[in-house]
């Protein structure tokens, strides 16, 4: 995780185990609250959201959320739609509404639908996409070109996903954040079931510790 010292913006880092120690993901994303790989349109009705956008690359700037497919979604509408556009799919075989915002230029607005008989309105706060880390490295892998603004991928919901295919060896994760942030915690997240339950743990590293996959 990043923070920015001057602006009250914050950028999550994480590892997190993709694949039996072959891949190392890692996540980064403002307004680390709001980001989530499995992002719910219920998350409209919690205020604020934070989210940046990359300029000219399509594959970075728009966020989706999904409904749980248990009610309607309908009347989905941005109140800027020129800091940001949304668009309402449906998809039938999985009997799910997809709520998909198109991040047009810096600036807020605001977010409203309804689920079933609910209403939901959410402000979206927009910023221009600025690299946090000035150098990234895993095992022998430099991954720096991979947070450039023309070379981002955006996963689900609001995170910024990247990943460094390695061996069965954990990988050393070096990161050096850009002028004006500063890491404040490196971690990886382990799920686990038990008795129909989601067991998470997570596990702090120093910068420049050995990460494993699994």
């Amino acid at each position: 995780m990043l923070q920015k010292k001057v602006f009250t913006r914050a950028v999550s880092f994480a590892a997190a185990a993709m694949a039996a120690a072959v891949a190392l993901s890692l996540m980064f994303a403002v307004a680390p609250a709001h980001a989530t790989s499995d992002p719910k349109i219920s998350v409209l009705k919690k205020g604020t959201l934070k989210v940046s956008y990359a300029p000219g690359n399509s594959d970075a700037d728009s966020i989706e959320f999904w409904s749980d497919g248990r009610s309607k979604v309908s009347k989905l509408k941005s109140s800027k739609s020129a800091v940001a556009k949304a668009k309402l799919k449906y998809l039938k075989d999985r009997n799910t509404y997809i709520a998909k915002i198109k991040l047009k230029k810096a600036g807020t607005t605001k977010i409203t639908c309804k689920v079933g008989s609910k209403k939901y309105a959410a402000k979206i706060k927009v910023y221009k996409y600025e690299t946090p880390i000035a150098s990234l490295k895993v095992g022998k892998q430099d991954l720096t070109d991979s947070l450039m603004p023309e070379n981002l991928l955006r996963g689900s919901g609001a995170s910024y996903e990247i990943t460094a295919v390695g061996g069965t060896k954990a990988q050393k994760v070096k990161v050096v954040p850009a002028d004006g942030w500063k890491i404040s915690k490196i971690y990886t997240e382990k799920y686990s079931y038990k008795g129909g339950k989601e067991k998470k743990t997570v596990k702090k590293y120093k910068n420049g510790a050995k990460i494993k996959g699994q």
